[in-house]
């Protein structure tokens, strides 16, 4: 156990007894070693503090922020307070993945207090609700269409036309959502993305490893992961650059955030979303889901092997440039993972042949996006 860990006070007979105390020095310490965004940290206060709640008496309702003691509060845990807690989430309405994912949290927080009684019962519940979740995904996942991203943008559209949105969130969100669909990246990579990382002409970005997901897992820096623009990213992202380049200056060289914004999840594009709910959370034609800014992700995946199948590229060379794009591993196959390689270049024309043709946006963007890039060239040659 690392030096400072706070250690239970007492043991009664198969229960435990610790402290809100305890429970701030856990947060701190984790919060410390792992390097976790705020988005995460915030998740991790809330799965704590609605557990160490529940050992207190106080219901679970979902939704709900969990109170937060101001003086010291102590906490008794049993094997039958663990398994409560587990039906409570479930009574409340919680999903399989909303439970799977506090499990592990708890289970932390425990092992660092010196409790490893439970770890059993926390393990073989972890297992259960993450196969129940591998289940429903492969019953009831989301599908998205080249059908829906098409209207997402129509969407857009209206409410620009409607007067609801300015030039400038209009473009910033235009701008947003084709860097996701182009590169298949996470919403919160592509919300700290730099200008500096882009390269318009090659049609490259380097996301630096420390910033994305499987960089901060493997806790690796110093490297680049590198993904690829279609044409009409990088068409969008020309005008949009140059039209925005003071603001962008101003940033620091950030595109859509402010340098020291630490909370991606307050970002714009999710304030948009939420504000005009009504017009973008609109149903996907698989008729079971919303519109939501993170299916962009899935959609990336989804094309892909449409795509790659019409064309007749679906080797497991071209699955691997896929994974590899959105920073998915590659499971255990070290021969994939490790001898494989594939170079910058072999990968961008996989790339180019399956997806760099993709089209999004309306007739309308499309003309915005030229008669931006016309005035703006004026300009410069007037300067």
């Amino acid at each position: 156990m690392a030096e400072g860990v706070i250690r239970v006070g007492f043991s009664i007979g198969n229960a435990y007894e610790f402290s809100s105390n305890d429970v701030r020095a856990f947060l701190k310490e984790y919060m410390r070693e792992s390097n976790v965004t705020r988005d995460t940290a915030r998740k991790v206060e809330k799965f704590l503090w609605e557990f160490v709640g529940f050992l207190q008496g106080r219901e679970i309702v979902k939704g709900n922020t969990p109170h937060v003691p101001r003086v010291m509060e102590t906490y008794i845990v049993d094997r039958e307070k663990i398994i409560d807690y587990i039906n409570a989430l479930r009574a409340a309405g919680y999903s399989n993945e909303a439970i799977r994912k506090r499990i592990p949290y708890i289970k932390k927080m425990l092992n660092m207090f010196g409790i490893h009684e439970f770890d059993f019962l926390l393990t073989y519940a972890h297992r259960e609700f993450k196969s129940a979740v591998y289940g429903e995904r492969e019953e009831n996942g989301v599908v998205i269409s080249l059908k829906d991203v098409r209207k997402f943008f129509r969407r857009l559209e209206k409410l620009y036309k409607e007067g609801k949105i300015s030039e400038e969130k209009y473009l910033k969100m235009i701008t947003f959502a084709i860097l996701m669909i182009s590169t298949g990246r996470r919403k919160e990579e592509i919300a700290k993305i730099r200008i500096d990382w882009i390269e318009i002409d090659k049609g490259i970005v380097k996301f630096p490893t420390e910033s994305t997901k499987e960089g901060k897992i493997l806790k690796t820096n110093g490297y680049f992961k590198v993904t690829f623009l279609t044409k009409e990213a990088r068409e969008v992202l020309e005008c949009y650059i140059r039209k925005f380049k003071r603001e962008i200056k101003n940033r620091k060289g950030y595109l859509f955030v402010s340098p020291d914004k630490k909370d991606t999840s307050t970002i714009f594009a999710n304030r948009l979303m939420n504000k005009y709910a009504n017009v973008l959370k609109f149903t996907l034609s698989d008729g079971n889901h919303r519109m939501e800014l993170m299916h962009l992700r899935k959609f990336f995946a989804q094309e892909w092997e449409r795509r790659a199948g019409q064309r007749g590229m679906t080797s497991e060379r071209v699955d691997t440039v896929k994974r590899r794009l959105m920073g998915h591993r590659l499971g255990n196959d070290i021969h994939r993972s490790h001898y494989a390689r594939l170079s910058v270049e072999e990968m961008r024309e996989i790339y180019n042949k399956i997806y760099y043709d993709l089209e999004v946006l309306t007739k309308e963007q499309k003309k915005m996006i030229r008669n931006c890039k016309e005035k703006i060239q004026k300009v410069e040659n007037l300067v």
